[in-house]
């Protein structure tokens, strides 16, 4: 008998897959088209450990009690169709992963579904790409501790390593929060990836240097506290030669106009929801946003002309690019602080039992956000962190944005992350003045900083 199967063998689940298989675990394997099934068996059979079925009911029938079904087909309509089908031929107590992008909200929704037939479910975020699919990915199962426990001895064998070694996946206690914390981990990956775009673009348009000179300066960074993926990866994309124009770089090529798959959107909408000030991301997010508006933005240029650059003094190069690093350090790690905020206060909320330590460590290893600040995490709430790098990583980061801006050069991201900054330690806000006007022409009340108590005033 098989001890796990995975329905949907695009890149992710077919990695996964061989993944499994690989750690001597017999993996069964269904796709709704049987000659994607065939070709992959072909391709990867000889492997051992896997089995290729044709029809959903010889899978199901092949799988070991409780079955444990992982799906890893598209989030919305495809998914929803699978669990339909599924739910009239599994047993009580089987078991559903849906390792897809899924909203948390519709996993709250199946997993109460699915209780009427003694079906168990788990939301399950998975992070890697397709290559940490196949070499160890990092996982964020997220329901029932009982049901969870069925399924962590063969997610730990799959997945990644943390910097201490130990299985980048944890049982979350909470229906959805592994669903949750997935979306929240791509809410901070748009934040990432924008801080390095932001860098990208001062040293760009403010140094004119071209894109071998950049990956110069992001390798120094990734040789810092700064090493990741996603500052591997921009190396990687800043040297990568075009096809088309062997003496040019790719970059050069690319399309500004940026996508977006739904869960940027998904972190912002919980941060409203759960009023959780997220601005560095949801900036990153509006940048994709406004990307995809290029004739708008090329009525706007002549709106709003740009500040005369050539007037404005700027550092050498080698005394812009520390103070650079440290811009980006501060707002990677604004990022992260963004997120792991918005985590907490959902599961306080929704009563889930998810520390955001254990949140961290999960993201250590296999994952694209995974970087060496992670080390800094949760200790840097208790402030012992920034209250030695604070004041210079934040005088860099006001130095990078006061410089971009002077050129014209939006940096949403670094400005976002300063302000946030900015606010969060502020103990006296402009928002007595905002509160003021709200009284004056809604009589909204107001609080008085002297005594306890509701006013309002006959403005």
């Amino acid at each position: 008998m098989n001890q796990i199967g995975i329905i949907g063998l695009g890149t992710m689940g077919a990695n996964l897959a061989r993944n499994f298989a690989s750690r001597q675990i017999k993996t069964a394997v269904f796709n709704r088209t049987i000659e994607t099934t065939k070709e992959f068996i072909a391709n990867f059979g000889g492997e051992g450990h896997l089995t290729g079925y044709e029809t959903l009911k010889e899978f199901i029938d092949s799988l070991e009690s409780p079955r444990k079904v992982m799906l890893m087909v598209t989030a919305g309509p495809a998914t929803e169709a699978v669990i339909e089908q599924l739910a009239e031929i599994l047993s009580p107590k089987d078991i559903i992963i849906d390792g897809g992008n899924t909203n948390y909200k519709d996993t709250i929704r199946r997993t109460e579904q699915l209780k009427a037939k003694q079906i168990n479910f788990i939301g399950c975020g998975v992070s890697g790409g397709e290559k940490g699919a196949l070499e160890g990915p990092s996982l964020m199962p997220g329901g029932d501790l009982q049901v969870l426990e069925e399924i962590m001895p063969f997610l730990e064998q799959i997945a990644a390593k943390d910097f201490n070694g130990n299985p980048c996946v944890h049982p979350f206690e909470g229906i959805g929060a592994g669903n949750l914390i997935k979306t929240v981990h791509n809410g901070i990956e748009y934040g990432l990836m924008q801080v390095l775009a932001d860098a990208y673009e001062v040293l760009r348009k403010v140094y004119n240097l071209k894109p071998e000179g950049i990956a110069e300066i992001f390798k120094d960074f990734n040789r810092s506290e700064l090493n990741g993926f996603l500052l591997e990866t921009a190396i990687q994309v800043l040297e990568k030669p075009d096809t088309f124009n062997k003496s040019e770089k790719l970059i050069n090529y690319i399309s500004d106009e940026a996508g977006s798959k739904g869960t940027g959107g998904w972190t912002v909408e919980a941060a409203l929801e759960y009023g959780v000030p997220v601005p560095t991301l949801a900036a990153s997010l509006f940048a994709r946003q406004l990307s995809a508006w290029p004739e708008q933005r090329l009525k706007d240029k002549a709106l709003f002309p740009r500040p005369l650059a050539d007037q404005i003094t700027k550092d050498p190069l080698d005394i812009f690019t520390a103070k650079l690093e440290q811009a980006v350090w501060l707002s990677c790690i604004v990022s992260f602080m963004q997120g792991i905020r918005l985590i907490d206060e959902v599961s306080l909320k929704n009563n889930w039992g998810v520390y955001t330590g254990d949140v961290v460590r999960v993201w250590q290893g296999g994952c694209i956000i995974r970087t060496q600040l992670l080390k800094y995490f949760p200790l840097i709430e208790n402030g012992k962190l920034l209250e030695s790098k604070l004041p210079t990583t934040t005088n860099s980061l006001a130095y990078v944005y006061s410089i971009a801006a002077k050129f014209g050069v939006a940096t949403p991201a670094l400005s976002n992350s300063f302000d946030y900054i900015a606010y969060s330690t502020d103990p006296n806000l402009p928002t007595n003045f905002v509160q003021g006007l709200r009284d004056c022409f809604g009589a909204h009340t107001y609080k008085r900083n002297d005594r306890d108590g509701v006013f309002t005033e006959n403005w």
